[in-house]
């Protein structure tokens, strides 16, 4: 039987990307570092090792590090008018340890701080 393995990626989400300017690598890279958060977003610390998005055969170590870090950058406008990153960085990686960010847009998703009404 095959393994089916999957992540839920509301609409909210997908206006908060393109909100951003993310590109279609950013938005792929950003799924899979959300992949597996609670649908609540009760969690919202996430982190992938950069060589599982090349062993899926997705993109190379370097382009996800790469399209994880610009999205840091990438902001939101929030529902009082303030801008949010899409991802924060909460820790550095080193010594064999990947970063860890916070999912900004789906928490201020959860929250009710995003979209704009």
């Amino acid at each position: 039987m095959p393994k089916y393995e999957f992540t839920m990626v509301t609409d909210a989400m997908l206006a908060g990307l393109a909100e951003a300017g993310a590109t279609g690598s950013e938005t792929i890279a950003y799924i899979l570092l959300v992949k597996g958060l609670p649908k609540d977003r009760s969690k919202t610390d996430c982190w992938m090792p950069a060589d599982q998005a090349e062993e899926k055969g997705i993109m190379s170590a370097h382009t996800f590090s790469k399209m994880v870090r610009s999205l840091t950058r990438k902001t939101i406008t929030l529902a009082d008018g303030t801008k949010a990153p899409v991802l924060t960085q909460i820790s550095r990686g080193c010594r064999g340890h990947c970063p860890h960010f916070e999912d900004t847009l789906g928490k201020s998703i959860a929250e009710g701080r995003y979209p704009r009404p």
